[in-house]
């Protein structure tokens, strides 16, 4: 014989998205911005220019890494092509 007994599991979900740049708030309802939201979370190695052993968080939307990064997406693009 088996007894068995029913528990409730807790869990924790992202419901809501906020950029660290620009505080644009996202939701599940916003697709593509939800899918595209970039989430860092690195921990400096020895050396490091943050500090070894420091947490490195970035939470930001597609539209300001676009901004911020798109010298270097463009440059790296650019040789891809080559």
């Amino acid at each position: 014989m088996i007894k068995t007994e029913e528990i409730k599991i807790v869990k924790e979900i992202v419901v809501l998205k906020i950029c660290d740049w620009c505080d644009k708030e996202v939701t599940k309802k916003d697709v593509i911005d939800w899918q595209e939201f970039i989430h860092i979370n690195e921990v400096g190695g020895y050396g490091s220019v943050f500090g070894d052993g420091e947490q490195i968080k970035l939470d930001i939307c597609q539209d300001c890494f676009y901004e911020i990064f798109y010298f270097c997406m463009k440059y790296f693009f650019h040789r891809l092509e080559e």
